[in-house]
């Protein structure tokens, strides 16, 4: 019971920190558009994060899926030496970066030159510089949330949280005391870089006096190596949870314009407060799954999934329930907001209430696929979990155009009910053969006493 305490109340302060992130991110958005506008600067300076964001967001989630278990595991070993494996995965993953920099400076080169060359953003100043400092920031990015996963493996819950506000922290102080800098539009990039920089020294400091610095050149390419061939492993595993985003850019046109812009509003929207209510959740809770394997407890783990399975789509559907009940046409007449293009608001709210129970069904799942990576064999299976997900999604919704937008949100439904019922019974099945595996491989090491 007081541990289950201890876990909703670091649950609580994660997610209330990660809703607090949140808040300075769109802070972050408004000063840039009141320091410099709506045009081509600020234009160059969105188009300078896209691939670098991508990747990184892609390297951070892949990471976070990966390595939590692995330090949680390590960190009920006691002969395991948790620095070491800290600071070579580190120095491991600095070097993947080098060795990825050129791919990255060659896809920004593609993009740039994409560009007409009578177009403005191609044109606008200091772009290039805006590029680079893109690629930089991803990959201070990425070392930070490798400790801030690091950090939460070791239940250093909150403070993981709180590091991961310091950029945000950074930028908004920045735009707020310094907006006539002569920086210009490099500055929010300069400032997110400050940030992450104090969040990686005050991060490894903190690691360095607990758990000291051990490090080898040669573990640590071992682990680039590895880290190379297990994250694009992670990331087609975690497709499922944004591969919604490329196929409805192929489908949602064929109904006509603002069918994409109008999906992928509703889809952000849902999405984006779902992983607000779920991301301390997912963090935390993994560790009781982690005991639960290390003493091959498999009745216990079997009951915490199915807890957890219900209790997150139960209490998902309960936060967006109102959405069920609440007119959009009664809400939007308050704040005195005007539909335009003609956009029929009782079908908006429709789309809206059809993807719920999906996502109420992909929220459970990013719990089910953190628990599915607790086994290695788990992140295989992972990987033709995520890919089937694209597949149905998609095949759902091809079959039913004739429905209009009506074909996406109930295939996003569809599908993610479909994924999380197959990654509910795929973890418990997973979860047998490996603690039995584990089971006989012990049993064999005992001494024979007959």
């Amino acid at each position: 019971m007081a541990q289950a305490t201890r876990m909703f109340r670091s649950s609580m302060y994660v997610t209330s920190l990660t809703i607090l992130g949140s808040i300075l991110g769109l802070t972050v958005q408004v000063l840039v558009a009141r320091s410099f506008g709506i045009g081509s600067v600020v234009d160059a300076y969105f188009f300078s994060l896209s691939w670098p964001l991508l990747f990184a967001g892609i390297t951070s989630s892949a990471l976070s899926f990966t390595l939590i278990p692995k330090i949680a595991a390590l960190a009920l070993d006691d002969k395991a030496n948790i620095g070491e494996y800290i600071w070579s995965r580190c120095f491991g993953l600095i070097i993947a970066i080098v060795f990825f920099s050129p791919i990255a400076f060659l896809l920004t080169w593609t993009q740039l030159n994409s560009l007409e060359s009578n177009s403005a953003l191609k044109n606008a100043t200091d772009l290039d510089l805006l590029c680079l400092l893109a690629w930089i920031s991803a990959g201070f990015l990425v070392i930070k949330n490798y400790l801030v996963a690091v950090l939460h493996g070791l239940k250093f819950h909150v403070l993981a949280a709180t590091l991961s506000l310091f950029p945000y922290i950074s930028m908004t102080l920045g735009l707020a005391l310094l907006p006539a800098t002569r920086l210009g539009i490099v500055m929010p990039l300069v400032a997110m870089i400050g940030g992450m920089v104090l969040a990686i020294v005050s991060g490894s400091i903190i690691l360095f006096v607990r758990y000291g610095f051990f490090h080898s050149w040669t573990a640590s390419i071992k682990s680039a190596v590895e880290l190379l061939v297990d994250l694009p492993k992670a990331g087609l595993a975690l497709s499922c949870f944004s591969t919604y985003s490329i196929v409805d850019a192929y489908i949602a046109p064929l109904f006509g314009a603002g069918s994409l812009t109008t999906i992928s509003l509703i889809q952000r929207f849902i999405i984006g407060v779902g992983n607000l209510a779920i991301s301390g959740i997912s963090s935390v809770v993994i560790h009781i799954f982690i005991g639960q394997i290390h003493e091959l407890n498999y009745t216990g783990f079997t009951r915490s999934v199915w807890i957890y399975t219900v209790g997150i789509f139960f209490g998902s559907l309960a936060m967006f329930s109102p959405l069920y009940f609440v007119s959009f046409e009664a809400v939007l007449g308050f704040f005195n907001i005007e539909m335009n293009d003609g956009l029929d608001v009782e079908r908006l709210q429709s789309y809206v209430v059809t993807m719920i129970p999906g996502a109420c069904a992909m929220l459970t799942s990013v719990v089910l696929m953190r628990v599915l990576f607790c086994f290695e064999r788990g992140r295989v299976i992972g990987i033709l979990i995520g890919l089937l997900w694209t597949g149905l999604y998609s095949l759902i919704a091809m079959t039913n155009l004739g429905l209009g937008l009506d074909s996406l949100t109930s295939a996003y439904t569809q599908s993610w009910l479909i994924v999380a019922s197959i990654l509910l019974v795929t973890v418990s099945l997973v979860a047998r053969k490996e603690m039995a595996n584990k089971l006989v491989s012990e049993t064999q090491k005992l001494p024979n006493k007959a």
